[in-house]
This record gives structure tokens, sequence and C-alpha cells, in this order.
């Protein structure tokens, strides 16, 4: 489960075998990072969609059952019965035009995925609230709060008609320079990101520009 909430994210795939409270499935590598912790749940397959190029299944996700522990080359295991960290993230879209939302999401705290994540829901959140393309303009507020090392805040506007990606980029390039610095190992506690959306960007086209005098001198 890398996303649960309000927004459920995670792949399925077939389990191999279970001992005890220990589980095999896959038969491949998620992200083949070996040591994880990554949180378990059940799936339920609704259907599996047929392709000579790549079979997939369709399901739906259910309860939090344990957590992977092991991501190898031939599969993954995990255990039952035990948990694995998540941060709890708070995005509110506002705007003058349509409603207001707030949503509330778990992210699975894995440094290779954790940013990608957030960014990820933060678009999704907007695109379900109102839009995400066309001329607009988008102002960030978020906070990130980090164990030990206090809040990070994040405040930037956007304007045009890639506001909502630019929002995207931003926060993967920032959260995803914290989990990745080579300083030490962070662990985030909470994030609460506000977007507040306005109908036009707010910018001006430069039309002219002409010098004051037509003869200078140098200096």
């Amino acid at each position: 489960m890398l996303v649960d909430g309000d927004f459920k994210l995670g792949p399925a795939g077939t389990v191999t075998d279970r001992n005890g409270d220990s589980v095999v499935a896959f038969g491949h590598p998620f992200l083949g990072a070996g040591p994880v912790r990554v949180p378990m749940a059940e799936a339920e397959v609704v259907t599996v969609v047929s392709s000579q190029a790549n079979s997939f299944k369709v399901t739906n996700l259910g309860r939090h059952i344990g957590a992977i522990e092991q991501d190898r080359d031939a599969g993954i295991e995990g255990r039952l019965g035990v948990e694995a960290p998540m941060f709890p993230v708070t995005i509110r879209v506002r705007g003058q035009d349509g409603p207001d939302a707030t949503y509330r999401v778990r992210i699975a705290a894995i440094p290779q995925l954790g940013a990608g994540l957030l960014a990820l829901s933060t678009f999704n959140a907007l695109d379900v609230t109102r839009y995400t393309g066309g001329l607009q303009g988008l102002d960030l507020n978020a906070r990130i709060g980090l164990a030990e090392h206090g809040e990070v805040r994040l405040i930037q506007s956007f304007d045009g008609p890639n506001a909502a990606g630019e929002v995207v980029s931003f926060l993967l390039a920032t959260v995803g320079y914290l989990f990745q610095n080579e300083l030490e190992q962070v662990e985030l506690e909470e994030v609460k990101i506000d977007l507040t959306q306005h109908p036009r960007p707010r910018t001006a086209s430069l039309v002219a520009a002409h010098a004051e005098r037509s003869v200078v001198r140098p200096g």
C-alpha cells in the first residue's frame, strides 16, 4: 500500500507461498531495493485484462495486514501482523470558483518513492476538485514536518498554462532532495499542503521598451 486514505495506490501481485506469518509473492522484484519497510494489504482481483503485450489485473485494495520487508530479484517477502511507517498528508484546495475540499492520505515512507507519491497525491487532489489544465494561477503553501529538525516551509506561486505541473515538479524536486540528501536520512512526520487556485494568471506582458535618451556615453 503506497497511498492510503482518500486516495489509494498500490501494486497488486500474486501470492506464491505462505509459511506461518511469512508471505512470499510477486515472483519478481517491486523496486529491487533489498531490505524495505512497505505496508502490505489484502487485494481483491476484480478482473484480468488480457493482452498479448502485457496482461494485468484490476484490483481493489483492502485492509493492511502486515509489511513487506524484502524486495529481491526472486520476489518480495513480507510478514503478517507487523506495521510499516507511513506519514500523514493533508491537502486543502481552495479557489474563487468551485468548491473547496480537504483530502487526507497516508504515504509509505519509501525514500525512492515518497516525493513522487506526495506530488502525485497533490496533483490528484487538484484534479478531482477543480482543474489542472489551462491558464491559471496557483499559490502553494506547504509545511513539511521533519522529525528532530522542525518544519520546512515552502511558499511559492505559479502562473500560466502549466501551473499545476510546475507545482508537482517543485514538490517533487524539493521533497526528493530531503529524502535523498547525503547528510542524513530524514523522517517526515507530517505534511500539510494548501493550494489556492486563481482563474487567471497574475502576470503582465511586456509590449514595448525604449531608452530615455538616444545619445549615451560610456558608464
